[in-house]
This record gives C-alpha cells, structure tokens and sequence, in this order.
C-alpha cells in the first residue's frame, strides 16, 4: 500500500468513526429525553397515589 493510498484509509476510518459517534450522541440524546417524560410521569403517578392515600374520608 502507498502513502496516498494509506491517507485515504485513514481519512475513510476517521470519517466513519465520527459518523458512528454522532449517530451514537443522538441516540443518547433520544432515550435521555424518553427518559426525563418517563420520571415526569413516574411523579405525577406517585403525586396522584400520595393525594389518594392522604385523602380525608375514604371508605
């Protein structure tokens, strides 16, 4: 293999692995955003239990 030939190797490895990397980022970015809306309804669930269990005059 020739020093050009080497180069352009290099160059395609570099550009794959930061195309890999930023499809990696932006999946991150989605499951952690999947995520907070997941806990923001944990919350209100757990707020709705707590207001039903602490409520005056149950049966």
């Amino acid at each position: 293999m020739n020093t050009g030939t080497r180069e352009a190797v290099s160059l395609v490895l570099a550009t794959l692995t930061l195309l890999i990397s930023l499809v990696n980022a932006i999946g991150v970015l989605l499951v952690n955003g999947k995520v907070d809306r997941l806990t923001g309804r944990v919350h209100a669930l757990q707020a709705v239990i707590t207001a039903d269990i602490n409520a005056d005059g149950r049966p």
